[in-house]
């Protein structure tokens, strides 16, 4: 009879696992959205079984790990996962699957994502070693057409801190055109920004 409920109690909680999973390759969701998908009864269930599958921020299941969201960052962007590709927003994750149908069409090649470029060097000051100061570009490729590499970012606030690293990158990488992509109501608008 134990036998019988100890395998009816794991029969449940691998539906469980499974059911949450099916969720997160939807889109990512934090742990009280997951939780409201299932009946009160459950929830000691749901629980546990979110317990055994997190690993930091990322659920393991048979192998395969799927981002389980954090809160809204202070932006409010929310993270997504394309191509088992995880971004920081749905504009990136957007632009992301133009520039892929862009590199399959042929109009772009050599696509990059998160590419860091140092923009200033290591600094000696007193008697310490600074570290380089890097950016990291969202995307990078070279445009076809117009035979250029370009370096983009997607930004939904610019902030002080962005404006000086784009100023620094502008200036140090000029063999770049560098391109910033916004959310214009509901399209995405590619602006070209000139040094």
């Amino acid at each position: 009879m134990l036998i019988h409920a100890v395998f009816v109690l794991v029969g449940i909680m691998n539906k469980i696992q499974s059911n949450i999973v099916t969720m997160l390759k939807e889109q990512p969701l934090g742990k009280l959205a997951i939780m409201k998908h299932f009946p009160e009864d459950e929830m000691t269930l749901v629980q546990s079984g979110l317990s055994g599958l997190i690993i930091g921020n990322k659920l393991d299941f048979d192998g395969h790990l799927y981002s389980v969201a954090k809160k809204r960052n202070k932006y409010g962007n929310i993270p997504v996962t394309h191509d088992d590709i995880w971004f920081q927003s749905k504009l990136e994750g957007n632009r992301y699957l133009d520039l892929k149908m862009m590199e399959n069409k042929g109009i772009i090649k050599d696509l990059k994502l998160q590419v860091p470029f140092v923009i200033s060097d290591p600094v000696e000051w007193e008697d310490r070693k600074l570290p380089a100061i890097k950016y990291v570009v969202d995307f990078t490729y070279y445009d076809i057409g117009t035979c250029l590499k370009i370096a983009e970012d997607v930004k939904g606030k610019e902030t002080d801190l962005y404006k000086l690293k784009r100023a620094r990158f502008i200036h140090r990488y000029p063999e770049y055109r560098f391109k910033e992509v916004k959310k214009d109501s509901m399209n995405l608008k590619t602006v070209d920004i000139l040094s």
